[in-house]
């Protein structure tokens, strides 16, 4: 009799088992889905689900999740995730590359993927591009930085540090972006705040006048700040559809 309970238990529990890891895969497929649909939040939720069930696949589940994580922000959780990763794994390799590219780890990669790595971290130095020694990418990769380099050398970029010393005269910097309408609009406030601040203090208003040359002060100093951002934003939109298709090229395997 107690042989046959065994029996029965064990026999139950495999059934039990391989019910956990239906719904589990199932979880997984939902996840994809919905993460295809940038319901990063909703996807991160059956991917856990799908851990919590601690069935087969689940460094694929965790590599997934963390993934997500990275979408969300969540920097700690995705490394946290990611750590959990078996290093005998098929995605221990990925997660080591992924945990470099978003999240600032020092950890040590394979020669392609450093390789991968660098070309990424460089796009948008096409010159930096072309010193490096791609021997150990795969031919497409190579084809595909190539043509990166090809593709971006032409591109004339604006020199943000130039652009905020123009603008230490409200609008030139902007107009040097070839942004005309916020140079105008940068002009135009700039001059109104400091003419009330010079009118309050002809009048001898002198709070009215101090309160003027502090937002005259604010919007000045902003306006170089911004402007220097405004640069870098142009340069990094001119790579952007280039960098699209190299990421396509390079990373596919992610």
């Amino acid at each position: 009799m107690k042989i046959f309970l065994i029996i029965a238990i064990s026999i139950n529990s495999c059934f039990l088992l391989a019910s956990d890891c239906e719904v589990s895969e199932k979880q997984y497929a939902r996840a994809i889905e919905l993460r295809e649909r940038s319901q990063f939040l909703l996807s991160s939720f059956h991917l856990s689900q799908a851990i919590a069930l601690n069935c087969n696949h689940l460094d694929k589940y965790r590599y997934e999740y963390s993934k997500n994580m990275i979408a969300l922000g969540e920097k700690i959780e995705a490394l946290t995730e990611f750590n959990k990763i078996s290093k005998n794994s098929q995605f221990y390799k990925k997660s080591q590359l992924q945990k470099k590219l978003f999240l600032g780890s020092e950890n040590t990669l394979s020669k392609s993927d450093n390789i991968r790595y660098q070309v990424w971290t460089q796009r948008n130095n096409p010159k930096s591009l072309e010193s490096l020694e791609l021997k150990d990418l795969t031919i497409s990769q190579q084809q595909a930085v190539n043509s990166y380099i090809t593709s971006t050398r032409n591109i004339k970029l604006k020199n943000p540090g130039l652009a905020a010393s123009l603008s230490i005269i409200p609008g030139l910097g902007q107009t040097y972006l070839g942004t005309y309408q916020s140079a105008a609009i940068s002009f135009t406030l700039n001059s109104l705040f400091l003419l009330a601040a010079k009118d309050f203090e002809r009048q001898k208003q002198f709070g009215a006048a101090a309160a003027s040359y502090m937002v005259f002060s604010i919007t000045y100093v902003g306006n170089i700040l911004n402007t220097y951002r405004s640069a870098n934003n142009i340069n990094n939109g001119s790579f952007e559809k280039h960098n699209d298709q190299l990421w396509e090229e390079l990373f596919q395997d992610l």
